[in-house]
């Protein structure tokens, strides 16, 4: 195979509540700040190819960059980069939820939330779609406006880390993590959880 480099990019902050699981939930974006968005169509390449999770936050992310001038393709609708689906405790704050002071780090890795999915398989899930997709976009950039967990999925299969391992990377909105895929067992970290 030949490169190919993924820049996972977290959405822009959305609106509600801080502290809670959103998961699934279709909140839309807040308030964006222009400059931040002039900083993030600066630091995209222009013409990559363009996935996005079909949430209303990662679809407004990449259609406020084009409006800011991004020179982005259209976007494809990437169902695989979903977010965690956390089931019953969508919208919930974690300090509501009981099991969550209780659970260890392997715990929230490996078990899913009542009606939701694990950390666990969402890893398995993202790297399926890597590596579905790398066979067929040699030599080339793809950006996807993704969510937190997607990102660090997207880390544990480049590092082959365990997921319980992958959940202590911050990813914060509107940042960036590119890795570069050289081949299917050589991959290259450039950068984490860069705002710029």
């Amino acid at each position: 195979m030949k490169p190919v480099t993924w820049i996972w990019l977290r959405h822009l902050r959305a609106a509600g509540p801080e502290g809670a699981f959103c998961g699934r939930a279709d909140p839309p974006l807040a308030p964006v700040d222009p400059a931040q968005l002039a900083r993030l169509v600066a630091a995209l390449p222009p013409g990559a190819t363009i996935l996005t999770s079909p949430l209303a936050r990662c679809c407004q992310t990449i259609a406020a960059l084009g409006a800011a001038g991004g020179a982005f393709a259209e976007a494809e609708d990437a169902p695989a980069f979903l977010e965690q689906s956390f089931g019953a405790w969508e919208g919930r704050r974690y300090a509501d939820i009981p099991e969550v002071s209780a659970w260890t780090i392997e715990d929230y890795a490996l078990k899913a939330p009542p009606g939701g999915e694990s950390f666990a398989a969402v890893c398995a899930r993202v790297a399926r779609a890597i590596d579905r997709r790398n066979v067929s976009a040699a030599d080339t950039t793809i950006v996807v406006c993704t969510h937190a967990g997607v990102v660090r999925a997207a880390l544990a299969h480049a590092l082959e880390l365990p997921p319980a391992k992958a959940l202590a990377f911050a990813v914060d909105c509107g940042s960036l993590t590119r890795i570069t895929c050289i081949s299917p067992d050589d991959r290259r970290i450039e950068q984490v959880n860069v705002r710029p």
